[in-house]
This record gives structure tokens, sequence and C-alpha cells, in this order.
């Protein structure tokens, strides 16, 4: 986990230093991550005597992708969507995956499906891209007007989709300004 935070640390910190107009935002999201981290770090040094515990991964999810919306781990609703051609689950394209606000964790969701209702009819789905922001995108669902931010790592494999949701805060306002409502905020309230 260690390298996880540190690795969200360091492109939060590389996109801030790109002056980008989400420069502010990731210096304040820079400074949470390493307060996360110490808190993270804390935690698993303290000693509870219960035996570690570990995290079991889920089944592959075969052709068909689970639908549910919901985190399989705790619950949670989604904060963001990953395209990954490594979690593809067949030879064409990029696998899609959720993550999770509340526990980070990420499951296999449905490509063409709005991870807020279960809209599949692809007319009623649709997405928005800038070209400023090449990776990311806006998934929106013209049935129940929720959105969630996708980020592609078959653009950008080095993107840190946590991260990197954040630096493409101008989408959320886009969004927002266009009628459509977040799944759930991020930690900065977008």
């Amino acid at each position: 986990m260690r390298e996880t935070w540190d690795r969200r640390i360091r492109r939060a910190e590389e996109l801030a230093a790109a002056e980008s107009p989400a420069a502010a935002l990731l210096v304040f999201y820079a400074r949470l991550l390493r307060n996360q981290k110490a808190v993270s770090d804390a935690l698993w040094l303290a000693e509870s005597g219960v035996a570690p515990i570990e995290r079991v991964p889920m089944p592959p999810g075969g052709a068909s992708p689970p639908t549910s919306n919901r985190c399989p781990f705790c619950g949670g609703a989604p904060q963001l969507s990953i395209l990954d051609p490594l979690s593809a689950t067949s030879g064409d394209g990029s696998g899609r995956r959720l993550l999770c606000a509340t526990c980070l964790s990420t499951w296999p969701f449905g490509r063409v499906l709005c991870a807020q209702c279960g809209e599949e009819d692809e007319h009623k789905l649709g997405y928005f891209h800038s070209p400023d922001y090449d990776h990311l995108r806006i998934d929106a669902c013209e049935s129940c007007r929720h959105y969630l931010k996708t980020v592609d790592l078959g653009r950008f494999g080095l993107a840190v989709p946590l991260v990197d949701e954040v630096a493409g805060a101008s989408l959320d306002i886009w969004a927002r300004d266009h009628g459509y409502e977040k799944i759930e905020l991020n930690l900065v309230g977008l």
C-alpha cells in the first residue's frame, strides 16, 4: 500500500507542477494524500492482536462483467471508472472497472452500462471528452442525469486514476453546468 500512496503523491505533485488550471487543487490534494498515507502507515503499525487480514481478489468476471454498481467489498458507491487494456475480458478494447469512493477497491463493470441506474440503451449513454484531457472523459446517462469521470489507461498508461480524476476538475464543472450529477464526490468535493 505504501507504494500506492507514494505513486499517488508523486503524480499529484507532477500534475501540480505543470501549472494547469487545477494546480492549486492538486497541491492541496497532494497534502491530503500525504496525510492519508501517514494515517495508513500508523494503522498498519498498530498492533491489535488480530491476525493479518488479506484482501481476497474477486474471481475473474469472464465474458460478462458484474453489473453491480456497489463495491463488492464494502458496499460503497463508485467515484470513478477506469478503462484498462489489461483488464479486458475479450481480445477487443479495454475492460472497465469502477473504483470505490469508500475503500478504493476496484471491480469489473460493463462498458456500456450506467453505473448509477443500470441503463443499457446506448442511445441514452454517452461520453464527453476534451482535447485538454486526452485520457479523461465524462460518462453520462440521459436517463438518470448522473455521470462518472473515466480515466483511460489505454490512452495514458502512466495515469494514476485517483489523482488524474482530480486534475480534470474542469470536466466536473462542465458536467454540472450541463445538468449532470456525479454519482459520488471525491475527497475535494468534485
